[in-house]
């Protein structure tokens, strides 16, 4: 069996563990609708989706961006062309070989975008030489879009903006993406996000996730008054930022894809929902809420502070080089009981008594025997405690995120 083969028949394993995982927990995943600069147009979606899908089981994601992208890939119509190409900035467009001013151009396409969405009485009221130039604008963007040139230049730029690993999620049953906040320009978009975002606020039953801008959105819209937060809803999302921030912090979070978190999550159900236990205990300890702002520094804090050095401490404990250790030392510290008979060994006179020597180093080789006995289930014990500790499922992560292919 082939590369290729061999890895479609693994990405459809990971797609049915993913799917046996449950609903158990679900997040609405709000990242802030613009990238950074010199960062793929998706960005901020996949990182939150990362985060989220190795907190939860599930997520809804609230994007504008991913909502664009979604469906470029069965973009076949020149009304479902132009709404992209109006959502993209001017760099974008001049890497799909626009020539011009960007802003004059996406005028004449919200003009197009409009003229085309009229309805069937209005375009009757057109005249004919309205109709006729219209459809022949029509049919050469269709022609356009049907172009080879047209398709590629579209699959790079998804592959630029980093909609694989989008549609992987997707495929795999664990994302969805919400398209109640599709409009046909850009402030309507924006208009529909804040909306749904106000209403993810006042929702006793969201588990919302943000990022550091959006928190910033959410903050601003209720010390303006313009929402009240359900306090219910405010502890889920305190859980779901702290329990998502802390995993983005394990070292090897950083370059992982969509591909590596749905393989490291499977079979990690017991500790996941035991890391979620011990999230909830570690929110109630913090001074500030989700949409405060230095949220994500005090997240940075408890990362440092508390949590590394517990996963750096429960991964001494499951090293199979510290069972060796720790048993020698117990056995180094029950000297009076190896060297009971220190002369037998130490002695002067221990040719003359061999026979005392041999039933003491008998003696003393029970004993030793018992003394690592002891500490092998010491250390077994200890080894079950810490697979069974909250921060376990951050060890255990990491790990599987580092050996990645």
């Amino acid at each position: 069996m082939g590369y290729a083969a061999r890895r479609k028949r693994e990405q459809r394993a990971l797609r049915r563990e993913a799917r046996n995982l449950g609903t158990g927990l679900e997040l609405l995943v709000a990242p802030s609708p613009t990238s950074g600069p010199g960062a793929k147009f998706l960005d901020r979606d996949l990182s939150l989706i990362r985060a989220g899908l190795l907190y939860a089981d599930r997520v809804e994601l609230l994007s504008p961006s991913a909502l664009m992208l979604s469906g470029v890939a069965s973009i076949s119509d020149p009304t479902a062309m132009i709404a992209l190409l109006n959502q993209l900035d001017a760099d974008t467009l001049a890497h799909l070989g626009l020539r011009g001013d960007p802003a004059k151009f996406q005028a004449v396409l919200l003009q197009l975008q409009a003229t085309m969405r009229l309805s069937r009485e209005q375009r009757r009221s057109l005249t004919a030489a309205q109709r006729s130039a219209l459809d022949e604008v029509h049919a050469r963007l269709e022609q356009a879009v049907s172009q080879p040139t047209t398709r590629a230049k579209l699959e790079s730029m998804l592959e630029e903006a980093g909609a694989p690993e989008l549609v992987e999620a997707l495929d795999a049953g664990v994302l969805r993406v919400r398209t109640d906040i599709g409009a046909a320009d850009p402030e309507a978009m924006f208009a529909s996000y804040l909306e749904a975002l106000r209403a993810a606020l006042v929702s006793p039953t969201t588990n919302l996730l943000v990022d550091d801008q959006v928190a910033s959105v959410a903050r601003a819209l209720i010390e303006s008054g313009q929402v009240s937060p359900n306090q219910l809803a405010v502890a889920r999302a305190s859980r779901a930022r702290s329990g998502a921030g802390l995993i983005s912090h394990l070292p090897a979070f950083l370059g992982a894809d969509v591909t590596s978190v749905l393989s490291a999550r499977a079979e990690l159900e017991a500790p996941l929902g035991r890391y979620r236990s011990a999230v909830s205990e570690l929110t109630e300890r913090m001074k500030l809420g989700p949409f405060d702002e230095g949220h994500g520094d005090e997240i940075a804090d408890f990362w440092r502070d508390e949590v590394r050095p517990t996963v750096d401490s429960l991964r001494a404990d499951l090293s199979v080089s510290r069972l060796t250790r720790d048993a020698a030392l117990n056995v180094a510290s029950d000297t009076k009981a190896l060297f009971s008979g220190g002369a037998v060994f130490f002695g002067l006179d221990w040719v003359a008594e061999a026979p005392t020597m041999a039933a003491a180093a008998a003696g003393t080789v029970a004993t030793t025997v018992k003394v690592a006995a002891d500490a092998y289930k010491g250390r077994q014990q200890r080894r079950e405690d810490a697979k069974s500790h909250g921060m376990f499922y951050l060890l255990e992560l990491d790990r599987r995120l580092q050996h990645r292919e």
